[in-house]
């Protein structure tokens, strides 16, 4: 009987830790599965963020020859 708990126990500990093991590796996959999504998405937003200054560049010089029109005219 007592060599049976025994056996028990430790199936029972070699159960948790087995269980536990799992569940990190499980965390640890979608986390790296998490920080590559969020890398991609700043990238993606950088990307943008560029267009926009490029974009914004544009508008300034498009102002400025403007602003120089109506200096002339007026």
């Amino acid at each position: 009987m007592l060599f049976t708990t025994a056996i028990i126990v430790f199936a029972m500990k070699y159960a948790s830790s087995y269980a536990a093991a799992r569940a990190k590796l499980s965390e640890d996959a979608d986390f790296r599965a998490l920080s590559e999504a969020q890398a991609q998405a700043l990238a993606r937003v950088t990307a943008l963020l560029k267009s926009i200054e490029a974009d914004v560049t544009r508008q300034g010089q498009s102002l400025s020859g403007i602003e120089t029109i109506l200096k002339q005219v007026g």
